[in-house]
């Protein structure tokens, strides 16, 4: 799509992060909203989900999904502390918590007024491509705050390999 008149662009791809250095560079009055989840329901909503993009490969294995959030955690941490107020962070489960109350301060980060209408996404007819799509259309939602919990006794290693950011991500 031509984006050359858009005032404001979503991008919900992970990758975006890695990118923030030129992003701020091209637009330096950009505004970037980061939504972190706890490290475990990231690591088994990727892996339980099948991607057939080749870039998300690292999805196939645990190993290459700890090394990729163990990356984004760093990258994170760099761009915070380089960009400032410019980057938010919302956590997964205090915006599917509270959801109005989140998403208030998130309009209001990126300077737009508030609208009812932003609670109710899930009725837009807008087509939708992403592997999420029939998550995009019901209302939030907090079932997935820790779905990775029945599995729990399998993914021990996983746990163990990640429990720098699990601790680093409890106690932020």
């Amino acid at each position: 799509p031509d984006l050359s008149d858009a005032q404001r662009i979503v991008d919900k791809s992970i990758s975006s992060l890695l990118h923030l250095g030129t992003i701020a560079t091209m637009f330096p009055n950009a505004r970037i909203i980061c939504c972190q989840r706890h490290p475990m329901d990231v690591a088994w909503s990727a892996y339980k989900q099948y991607f057939n993009d080749g870039a998300l490969a690292y999805t196939y294995s645990f190993e290459r999904i700890v090394s990729h959030q163990k990356i984004y955690a760093q990258a994170l941490k760099h761009w915070q502390s380089v960009l400032g107020d410019k980057l938010v962070t919302v956590r997964y489960e205090d915006l599917v918590s509270a959801p109005e109350e989140s998403a208030k301060s998130l309009i209001s980060h990126i300077d737009l007024p508030w609208q009812e209408s932003c609670l109710d996404f899930y009725k837009s007819k807008t087509p939708v491509r992403t592997a999420s799509y029939e998550q995009v259309r019901q209302p939030i939602y907090t079932t997935a705050i820790g779905s990775w919990k029945p599995y729990e006794p399998w993914l021990k290693q996983l746990q163990s390999s990640l429990l720098a950011e699990i601790e680093a991500y409890t106690q932020g």
